[in-house]
């Protein structure tokens, strides 16, 4: 991986990589994000992504809380 770590199989990359959770739902977020508005995220779109991250970190970043979070920020309505 680009922070050095190996792996040796498909198992060892899924726990590297779930040992991150708040970066994974960011990644899944930011990919949303694209999918959805069909434009990069932008630099301004980086604090409401946090907004949201935190706001479910309690619920451990369920996909389906962070695609309601999204759909309702301002990143998705386009409303500042």
């Amino acid at each position: 991986l680009l922070d050095g770590r190996s792996f040796s199989d498909i198992r060892e990359l899924k726990s590297h990589l779930a040992s991150h959770p708040r970066q994974l739902a960011k990644n899944f977020l930011e990919q949303l994000a694209i999918y959805s508005t069909g434009a990069p995220v932008r630099f301004s779109d980086r604090k409401e992504i946090e907004k949201i991250l935190d706001a479910n970190a309690n619920t451990q970043f369920r996909a389906k809380d962070l695609l309601l979070g999204l759909i309702e920020s301002s990143i998705f309505t386009g409303k500042p």
